[in-house]
């Protein structure tokens, strides 16, 4: 996944569903990814993808279901959506970016205009 021809950003994965898609375009428009970190950025948006599908199905079905000898357990989702959005919380820790609109990037857009990087180069030891 690098950047298109014309110096661009590359487009966002047609498979993600719209807001993730959007999600990309202003990540990918704010920051330089790397190759590999482009790819852990798709997994992220990846996860909140199924995070979401599995918060809808709650929603249509309940957090709880009963089995065939009427006992009641939660909904598979509930554990989906849970696990989906630690996986996002995961892989945003990992590139340094927000998890919330509200937080502070923790790395800044050069005072020149510039896309910031950010990783491991960045890093101090």
């Amino acid at each position: 996944m690098s950047k298109s021809d014309a110096g661009g950003d590359p487009p966002a994965p047609s498979h993600l569903k719209q807001p993730s898609q959007a999600l990309w375009g202003s990540l990918v428009a704010r920051y330089d990814f790397e190759d590999e970190e482009r790819a852990s950025l798709v997994l992220a948006l990846e996860s909140l993808d199924l995070a979401a599908t599995a918060r809808r199905t709650m929603l249509r079905e309940g957090v709880v279901v009963t089995d065939r000898h009427g006992e009641m357990h939660p909904h598979p989702a509930v554990a989906i959506h849970r696990n989906a959005l630690i996986a996002w919380r995961q892989y945003m820790t990992l590139l340094k970016l927000p998890l919330e609109e509200d937080d502070k990037p923790r790395i800044h857009p050069n005072a020149n205009g510039r896309k910031a990087r950010r990783g491991s180069q960045n890093a101090k030891a």
